[in-house]
């Protein structure tokens, strides 16, 4: 195997693992409360069946205002069914980094004998 070879398992991994160190947590309070008390960084929402994630949410009178991907979208709070905030997960993160980091040296060591 080669040097660029052996590094794709290990980079494959760390795409795989790192991901884990953040989480959607559902919220059971309304999607106002939510907004205005945790000032979240990212939302994701249930509104008319379809699922929306906004970045930097607020609210703005009667309505939840963010960033998505395809632009600033304006919900009715009226319309959100379900809301989750996203959140990094510190013990995937504790684990996970290290693993991935571990692993990668491995992979190094692998990759040029001695």
């Amino acid at each position: 195997m080669t040097a660029t070879g052996s590094f794709r398992p290990a980079l494959l991994l760390a795409l795989w693992v790192l991901p884990a160190c953040t989480t959607w947590e559902p919220q059971l309070v309304p999607v106002a409360v939510v907004v205005e008390a945790a000032e979240p960084g990212r939302i994701r929402v249930i509104s008319h069946g379809q699922p929306l994630i906004l970045s930097h949410p607020s609210i703005r009178g009667d309505s939840l205002v963010g960033a998505s991907p395809t632009g600033d979208e304006t919900v009715a709070l009226a319309d959100v069914t379900a809301v989750w905030v996203h959140r990094t997960n510190p013990v995937a993160a504790l684990v996970g980094i290290p693993l991935t980091l571990g692993i990668g040296i491995m992979a190094l060591f692998a990759a040029y004998p001695y």
